[in-house]
């Protein structure tokens, strides 16, 4: 399993880093999360897409900011994937101003790219509205120490491995790996 931190007082240097793909994984699970829900919302009380919108900003601050206040740091996606934020200088469960400054960032930059899924009819809104969430995971690529992302910068905060979750990730591995085998003994 992924090493945890053992001391709240450690210095961030020291902190197991989570790697962006997992990062993506997790954020790509939260955003699936809060999409369905705002969906079933939006269309169970007859809003439009701006509903929908306002909707998902709310589901994302439900998801990404109460629930990882209120779960030791992680989100459904983290925890799917073993990972949960912690504040960068002590390795401690940020404070909810922080959170909110953290997931306004990634909330609005999601929320843009949400309004061009909605739009596939004007292709060129897809690209534009989906360079910023390329561009902060681009900063998280070129952080070599802490490998944060411009919100994680903003809310002062790291995403670190942990043993508590599901470990989704390793699981699929597994799944991949036992359905390789079977096909290679099935042919023979």
């Amino acid at each position: 399993m992924r090493p945890e931190i053992t001391s709240p007082n450690q210095q961030y240097n020291q902190l197991p880093i989570a790697d962006l793909r997992r990062r993506i994984g997790a954020a790509a699970i939260d955003f699936v999360i809060a999409l369905g829900v705002s969906s079933i919302i939006a269309s169970a009380l007859g809003g439009g897409a701006l509903g929908a919108w306002l909707f998902f900003l709310i589901c994302w601050y439900v998801i990404r900011v109460l629930f990882v206040l209120n779960n030791q740091g992680q989100s459904p996606g983290h925890w799917a994937l073993d990972m949960k934020v912690v504040q960068e200088n002590s390795g401690r469960m940020p404070r909810q101003e922080w959170m909110l400054r953290r997931e306004a960032a990634i909330g609005f930059v999601c929320s843009l790219l949400l309004i061009s899924l909605q739009n596939q009819s004007y292709g060129i809104l897809i690209f534009v509205l989906a360079i910023p969430v390329g561009f902060d995971g681009w900063c998280a690529s070129t952080d070599r120490q802490l490998g944060q992302t411009l919100h994680d910068r903003w809310g002062r905060t790291v995403v670190i491995n942990t043993v508590r979750g599901y470990s989704l990730d390793l699981k699929v591995q597994q799944w991949i790996a036992d359905f390789q085998e079977r096909s290679r003994r099935s042919r023979y």
